[in-house]
């Protein structure tokens, strides 16, 4: 009777097991499958979202080539827009490209400015339906006499601005595309995108935190660069795909602890600068992997190495004080960076800020010179203009942003109601003042945006922590 018993218990607690593992092997294969179902959702939205990204812009960019041959084609309506025998036209109906629905609206904002609306929907996976708009504002620009292409800079006028929390100074400031991305004077909520799809309407984006309080920044593909005065982290990187939500990558702790100062990318290398101190002023770091950035090179320069621009093979550097106020530095091996060039500026000044295309480097001083320079032979510097900011007593110019292909700098400093200050550098050996705006707190970063004809500051305003600057309006 035992060993009945004892065979029937032994049975009954098999067929337990056997019904535990199947429902253990079901719940995992469910979760499996949902895991994998969810991820594929994911992979899928971002790249519809990339796509619809990249379509909205181009549709802005035809619809400006179509207002660059005529600004009279730009007649009241929703269009489609294709591309026939080379050519931009509008076309009466939305266009379908690859499961995707391109809209472009146009609307009058006065006589001689249009507002352009690039609409793109299409369905999600689960079948229902979404959309994205991407917004400007197009001038006609035979109106006036200026840079073909764009706005009358001759009478600048704040379009809108943004107030963010927290009472920071805003110190620098660049665009990606439809968003700014703002660093302030702290360590948290320091690091702040702001969506600037509709120029007249800037949203925020997201604030995070940094270890330490930032310097500088330089976008790169879709990595935001970030020199900060950490100890341990000078620089930080965040990836920024999806600019609603950045990622928070790799950071790179460089010998010594003088603070970073400046940045640039080129080719998955960035180029850090920092202040005269224990350890290098230049440092080249590979950031191929942004988890995990690597050092390539550096260069003790013995001076503040404050802000770097690349052209080819050479970096030019914004240094200073005493002497050797610009730099070139030779980096074809980016393992042994040397100085190959420099120029010095009268008055032992600190050259602050620098941008530079071409055969052209032009820098910002501490006194309120700015310098252009040809150097078509990088170990020879040349300069060949100069001009001081309007009404400036030495006043810094704390920061400086090509604009209109090249054609204009956009400059920002502390000169009492002319803060923003526009110069005409078509000439580099003759520039002239085009006009100023009164902000009417000091301002400490700009970027100008090519696509939206707009030049973004940031300063001490806390009320307006993002002033969007906008060219002449045209009236009735």
């Amino acid at each position: 009777m035992k060993k009945e018993f004892s065979v029937i218990k032994l049975k009954a607690f098999s067929l337990i097991e056997v019904i535990l593992a199947i429902a253990l092997f079901s719940l995992y294969s469910t979760s499996i499958i949902v895991f994998i179902t969810h991820g594929e959702e994911s992979i899928l939205r971002v790249g519809q979202k990339a796509k619809a990204s990249f379509l909205a812009e181009e549709g802005i960019e035809a619809t400006r080539a179509i207002r660059n041959e005529n600004f009279e084609n730009l007649i009241d309506g929703s269009y489609g827009i294709d591309s026939v025998s080379g050519k931009w036209q509008l076309v009466s109906s939305p266009t379908q490209i690859d499961g995707f629905s391109r809209e472009i609206t146009i609307s009058t904002v006065d006589n001689n400015t249009k507002k352009i609306t690039s609409k793109i929907s299409w369905s999600k996976r689960d079948g229902s339906s979404t959309f994205l708009e991407f917004l400007t504002q197009l001038t006609n620009w035979d109106s006036y006499s200026g840079v073909p292409g764009f706005g009358d800079w001759r009478n600048p006028f704040m379009e809108s601005f943004l107030t963010l929390t927290g009472g920071k100074d805003g110190i620098k400031v660049q665009v990606k595309d439809n968003f700014c991305y703002v660093v302030r004077d702290s360590a948290a909520d320091s690091f702040v995108s702001i969506d600037i799809t509709d120029t007249l309407h800037p949203l925020l984006g997201f604030e995070n935190n940094l270890k330490d309080n930032p310097k500088n920044l330089y976008i790169h593909n879709d990595l935001v660069l970030i020199a900060t005065k950490s100890n341990s982290a000078e620089l930080q990187i965040a990836d920024i795909l999806d600019p609603t939500s950045p990622i928070m990558k790799g950071e790179f702790d460089a010998e010594g602890n003088p603070d970073a100062s400046g940045i640039y990318a080129k080719d998955n290398y960035v180029y850090l600068t920092r202040l005269n101190g224990s350890g290098p002023e230049l440092l080249i770091i590979d950031v191929s992997d942004p988890d995990y950035p690597q050092s390539l090179g550096s260069l003790e320069l013995e001076k503040n190495a404050n802000e770097i621009v690349v052209l080819g093979d050479f970096a030019y550097i914004a240094s200073g004080p005493n002497g050797y106020q610009l730099m070139t530095i030779d980096i074809k091996d980016p393992a042994q960076p040397s100085v190959v060039g420099h120029f010095s500026l009268p008055e032992d000044q600190n050259a602050l800020t620098i941008a530079g295309f071409e055969s052209t480097v032009i820098i910002g001083t501490e006194k309120g010179v700015i310098y252009a320079f040809d150097v078509t032979d990088p170990t020879n510097p040349l300069k060949k203009g100069e001009i001081a900011l309007r009404d400036n007593a030495n006043n810094k110019v704390n920061d400086m942003a090509l604009g209109l292909d090249n054609h204009y700098i956009f400059t920002v400093s502390d000169v009492p109601n002319r803060e923003f200050q526009v110069y005409d550098i078509s000439d580099i050996s003759s520039p002239f003042f085009i006009s100023s705006f009164d902000t009417p707190n000091a301002l400490f970063g700009v970027a100008y945006d090519n696509a939206k004809d707009r030049a973004f500051a940031v300063g001490t305003a806390n009320e307006k922590s993002l002033i969007i600057i906008a060219p002449k309006q045209q009236q009735p």
